[in-house]
């Protein structure tokens, strides 16, 4: 909310409350609460962006996995929060960040991550470039393992699982593919 800058904001009980920023940063954006009214985001100036954690009147800068960046998406209801960071390489991987620890999810052999959901069991989802980055797939991160969810489905079904965008604590998987013809996206 507000027109000139944009600020994240927590809208409970018929009130709205403006959550601010980080200090040094111009404004911000929320994308995920938890049932505890834990909310992330990200705040940004003209130069970086970084991701945060708005939880009891406070915004905590997250940080990032090295380099300039950071994004968060999604929080469950322990706090564990999932986004993307910026490496000291430059490359922008998934994140999962839980007990104050921001830890690199790897990707799928490609450049580039992107962690979008998490459930309460820590099971991650969200899309990593695949090897040589030729396309966008979707993966679950279990156990301390990125998998491509596209091993799940028949080789020969046509359609490419290419992001995955939340999980619920039963392992239900949503997000979108695309089909044997280009013009098909579900």
């Amino acid at each position: 909310s507000d027109a000139s800058s944009g600020g994240a904001f927590l809208y409970s009980g018929s009130v709205m409350t403006n959550l601010g920023t980080l200090s040094g940063f111009s404004s911000s954006r929320a994308f995920g609460i938890n049932n505890s009214g834990q909310v992330v985001g990200y705040a940004y100036s003209n130069v970086l962006i970084h991701a945060f954690l708005y939880s009891a009147a406070v915004m905590t800068d997250l940080g990032t996995l090295g380099g300039s960046d950071s994004f968060a998406w999604g929080i469950n209801d322990g706090g564990e929060i999932v986004g993307e960071a910026d490496t000291s390489s430059s490359a922008r991987h998934a994140f999962l960040y839980s007990g104050g620890l921001m830890t690199d999810l790897g990707t799928l052999g490609g450049s580039q991550s992107s962690a979008r959901g998490v459930n309460s069991n820590g099971q991650v989802v969200g899309y990593s470039y695949s090897s040589g980055d030729a396309a966008n797939h979707a993966f679950l991160y279990s156990g301390g393992t990125m998998a491509d969810l596209n091993s799940l489905i028949s080789t020969n079904s046509g359609w490419t699982l290419a992001g995955a965008s939340g999980i619920n604590d039963n392992g239900q998987i949503v997000g979108y593919g695309t089909g044997p013809s280009a013009s098909q996206t579900h």
